[in-house]
């Protein structure tokens, strides 16, 4: 089995865990990476690395997709970046059809999880919490969110009524809300490719570097557990996805939904949450047999840091 991971950049961690997971289960097979950039350091780690074009030119990148697949004989693409999931949801029936997965659930979860105003809509008419909305500024602090943004630069804390017409004017239709001083957290969810729910492991973010996990620690959070549960199935979540929370005076609180592999998520295959192992037991039609939900190591702490290589 031969694996593409898109946009591949730094995720080193997620290349050797595909990687791991080939070996553990006995399967022939390499993992290839993909970026637009050669100096993407994950490019150097894989059996081979290759260079994509981007997303934003439709016709052009499925070309060359398609050509990549082919030329390595891939079975499995594991998507990475927010702004090419869209792109394939929308073209991961017609590759399938080819013989090639595309780990990435169906067009419309896809929508919903990126537009922020959609979600917030989403949960309210169904009973999930999240923080606050706010809809006529009158105290402050606030947080806003784009509606399209994408990690830590389209969402911060606002403390001024000027500083929030300058980002309504730069960043257009924003999600205003309460802001929170609770523990947050990341979730990695891993679904079959009918959606349901094979496990749940919440990580709290201890400390955070331009929206990214930088220390980690997993926590058996019975509440956290069952509400991300409930979620992934109500919006039909499939393969591996992150869900971002606030714990807030024992209520689950949720911010977004990440339809893909996080930046941190090696701590959760740390923990038991084998998903890169799984996904590829699903692909080569085997059937997965995961630990029940909410067991996992508890309390496993991961420090991340920069590693140099020549």
């Amino acid at each position: 089995m031969n694996i593409l991971i898109t946009s591949a950049a730094r995720k080193v961690t997620l290349v050797q865990a595909f990687q791991k997971a080939l070996k553990d289960e006995g399967l022939e097979g390499f993992v290839v990476a993909a970026d637009m950039s050669p100096n993407s350091p994950a490019l150097k780690f894989a059996t081979v690395g290759i260079l994509l074009p981007p997303t934003e030119h439709e016709d052009e990148y499925k070309s060359a997709l398609l050509s990549a697949c082919g030329t390595h004989s891939i079975d499995l693409v594991i998507p990475t970046r927010d702004e090419e999931l869209p792109f394939c949801a929308r073209h991961k029936h017609e590759f399938l059809k080819l013989g090639i997965w595309i780990a990435v659930p169906d067009e419309a979860c896809v929508s919903l999880c990126q537009d922020k105003i959609a979600f917030a809509d989403f949960c309210e008419a169904n009973s999930i919490e999240i923080p606050k909305r706010i809809h006529d500024i009158t105290r402050l602090p606030v947080f806003i969110r784009a509606q399209y943004g994408w990690g830590g630069g389209m969402a911060r804390r606002v403390d001024s009524i000027a500083e929030w017409a300058i980002l309504k004017r730069k960043w257009g239709d924003c999600l205003v809300q309460e802001n929170i001083d609770a523990p947050e957290y990341t979730v990695d969810i891993f679904s079959d490719s009918r959606a349901n729910v094979l496990s749940v492991i919440p990580r709290q973010r201890i400390k955070v570097v331009a929206g990214e996990s930088v220390v980690g620690r997993t926590e058996k959070n019975a509440d956290i557990i069952r509400e991300c549960q409930r979620l992934a199935g109500m919006l039909r979540l499939q393969f591996h996805s992150i869900i971002q929370c606030f714990y807030d005076n024992g209520v689950v609180k949720f911010i977004e939904v990440n339809p893909r592999y996080g930046g941190a998520s090696n701590l959760s295959f740390q923990a038991g949450g084998e998903s890169p192992r799984w996904l590829v037991k699903m692909v080569a039609g085997q059937q997965v047999t995961a630990p029940p939900i909410g067991d996992f190591i508890d309390d496993l702490t991961m420090l991340r840091y920069s590693q140099d290589t020549f």
